[in-house]
């Protein structure tokens, strides 16, 4: 797993982030992507071994964390493998037990994201170890009382038409 970021997220931005990583699925309007099983992740993101669960695209009055309902045209943005590949290259989590992409819209702006469009991919890593900042290199055992690392959903963001990073976090 990359180093942890030293530099503080804006409050608005971390706030997105944790609402993306904290749910685990998305409300029942979202629709899975084609109908056909996603591509395995390790075929899209080398040493990826999590189970890949479906492609959703937000509908209706869904929501997904800071993501919403997908309400324009899909053309010209990139496709959830693409997502997937940025996401992994840029923030990607080996240990990750599962992944899966989401498709949905944010006002970027609100958001204090770094982007033109309004549509974005939300990648949820799934059982990653989340550690506070630096705690991670101060304890030993993981049974340690004094450990506050747990097992959760790591959130990264992707431009769904640039394949850009935008944010990631817990």
């Amino acid at each position: 797993m990359p180093p942890m970021a030293t530099t503080p997220l804006p409050r608005r931005a971390l706030a997105a982030v944790l609402g993306i990583a904290l749910v685990g699925c998305a409300a029942s309007k979202a629709t899975s992507g084609g109908g056909r099983p996603p591509t395995p992740c390790n075929q899209v993101v080398p040493n990826c071994h999590a189970k890949r669960l479906p492609n959703l695209t937000l509908r209706g009055k869904s929501k997904s964390g800071a993501l919403g309902p997908v309400r324009e045209s899909l053309e010209g943005t990139i496709s959830f493998d693409q997502a997937l590949a940025a996401a992994g290259r840029e923030d990607g989590h080996a240990e990750a037990q599962t992944v899966q992409v989401i498709l949905g819209s944010a006002d970027p702006n609100a958001m204090q994201w770094q982007s033109k469009g309004d549509l974005f991919y939300a990648i949820n890593w799934g059982g990653v170890l989340l550690c506070p900042i630096g705690v991670r290199d101060f304890i030993s055992p993981p049974s340690s009382p004094i450990n506050r690392c747990r097992k959760g959903v790591w959130g990264t963001v992707i431009d769904a038409h640039t394949g850009a990073f935008i944010v990631g976090g817990f």
